[in-house]
């Protein structure tokens, strides 16, 4: 079969084309619809958590007595938990995680 003097079809088609027939059947739509909407939530969770657990933001009312507004803050046992944690999370736990690693891999 002979192609070279056929016109080249055009990518913006080929993905509207696509696009149509990815969402044109329930199934489709639905996977979409879910695919999307996990995204958003993982999305969300994660942002949420590292705000959270951010070690700045964590340390802040224990090194400058304010907090992210600027306000005087009372030191309790809240900010001292929320320091511990963050800590926890980003300090102590890849150091326990390298060094069980270090010690399970094999010497060449």
């Amino acid at each position: 079969m002979d192609t070279t003097h056929t016109a080249a079809v055009p990518f913006s088609r080929l993905v509207r084309v696509e696009l149509r027939k990815m969402v044109n059947t329930r199934s489709g739509f639905w996977l979409l619809s879910i695919t999307f909407a996990l995204l958003m939530l993982t999305a969300a969770l994660v942002l949420l958590v590292t705000a959270l657990t951010d070690q700045t933001i964590a340390s802040m009312p224990l090194a400058e007595g304010t907090n992210l507004m600027g306000e005087p803050v009372d030191i309790g046992g809240t900010e001292w938990a929320q320091f511990s944690v963050a800590t926890l999370i980003w300090v102590v736990l890849p150091l326990v995680l390298g060094a069980m690693r270090v010690r399970s891999s094999e010497v060449k």
